[in-house]
């Protein structure tokens, strides 16, 4: 039998290979740098997948939690980034992202302004609230009508002298009759609510125009109820005074 010698001077017996016996069972310390690795890679996975889901922040959902901490804190409001804009000055592109991102805060803070969807557009930027502001059929604003008037309207006041006009437009699902002129209707019952005498943050001075495009620019899948009901609203074309 061949001996082997270590480094220290001490024999070692050489084992001998088994004749048709089962090979000896592999020692488990070899593959357990592989189990550590893969945990480590799926750690790693994991912290990738959380840092992802922080990077955007919803402004309007965050802004009530943190005035909740802040009141539980004893802290202030929480405040709005200003514009630095003078009154009668028009907005540049730049200064129109603050302006949305300030708008969103506001909608925040309002029962329903978590729905508000701000749209940038050639002219200004566009309004949109997810939820149905009329019953089938008709063209009265009901309770959420009426409090998407009221939002609209608080949010476009600190922009009165900015804004040159907005479009009112009406739309309508496809289970209802006469869907291009109950569209018109609603954009003008929600042109008369924001206009009433006596109502707080009036829009003057400002070109307000009621159009209705029927069932043309549908928000939602008009093959269930939820979703026509979600289409009978009013989007809020905001245009804004050009820079001279």
């Amino acid at each position: 039998m061949s001996r082997i010698v270590d480094p220290l001077g001490r024999k070692k017996r050489r084992p001998r290979p088994l004749i048709g016996g089962s090979p000896p069972e592999k020692d488990e310390s070899e593959v357990r740098w592989l189990m550590s690795y893969s945990d480590f890679m799926m750690q790693l996975v994991c912290l990738f997948i959380l840092l992802y889901s922080v990077s955007s922040v919803d402004t309007s959902k965050a802004v009530s939690l943190a005035q909740a901490w802040r009141d539980q804190a004893g802290l202030g409001e929480v405040k709005l980034p200003s514009t630095g804009r003078k009154p009668n000055v028009p907005l540049t592109s730049a200064d129109l992202t603050a302006v949305i991102h300030e708008l969103r805060i506001m909608a925040g803070r309002q029962p329903g302004g978590g729905s508000l969807r701000l749209v940038k557009s050639n002219a200004g930027f566009v309004l949109q609230l997810g939820y149905g502001m009329f019953g089938r059929g008709s063209a009265q604003l009901d309770s959420q009508g009426n409090a998407a008037a009221d939002l609209v309207a608080e949010l476009l006041a600190p922009l009165r002298d900015q804004v040159d006009g907005v479009d009112f437009v009406g739309h309508a699902s496809v289970d209802e009759e006469r869907a291009t002129d109950l569209a018109l209707d609603r954009a003008a019952a929600m042109l008369r609510r924001l206009t009433r005498p006596g109502r707080p943050n009036p829009l003057e001075g400002v070109a307000l125009v009621a159009t209705g495009r029927g069932t043309a620019e549908p928000a939602a899948d008009n093959g269930e109820e939820s979703g026509r009901r979600l289409n009978r609203r009013v989007d809020f074309v905001v245009r804004l005074k050009e820079a001279p």
